[in-house]
């Protein structure tokens, strides 16, 4: 098992070189692997046969993988630790989002200090 991890963890290595160096994005990688391996874990249960339980074990393999190349370069110290940009998000209100009046706009909408 430990050997068809490393085997996995070469091949992808060879596919896709390069790796994150921000930890979020590194970390999402595994975690789409993750989300992969729930979801064949999902079909080999309740959509079978769609998923088989080789499928399963693939996925998990592949999961391992992508957690040993997160562990790498975690430990060749590569990750950055940087907050990315950020912007404000407007929050619909029914008003606006449904055209529906009937209540008003929402305390939270920037439309409500123009109505008033």
């Amino acid at each position: 098992m430990i050997q068809e991890i490393l085997d996995e963890v070469a091949r992808a290595t060879k596919k896709f070189p390069t790796w994150p160096n921000d930890i979020i994005h590194a970390a999402g990688v595994v975690t789409e692997e993750s989300g992969e391996l729930i979801k064949a874990a999902l079909e080999s249960v309740y959509e079978n046969p769609k998923s088989t339980a080789v499928d399963v074990r693939n996925e998990a393999i592949q999961t391992a993988a992508m957690a040993v190349r997160f562990i790498k370069s975690w430990d060749d110290a590569e990750y950055d630790y940087k907050k990315s940009k950020q912007h404000k998000q407007n929050i619909p209100c029914a008003a606006c989002d449904r055209g529906d009046f009937s209540l008003g706009h929402s305390e939270l909408c920037p439309l409500n200090k123009e109505i008033k």
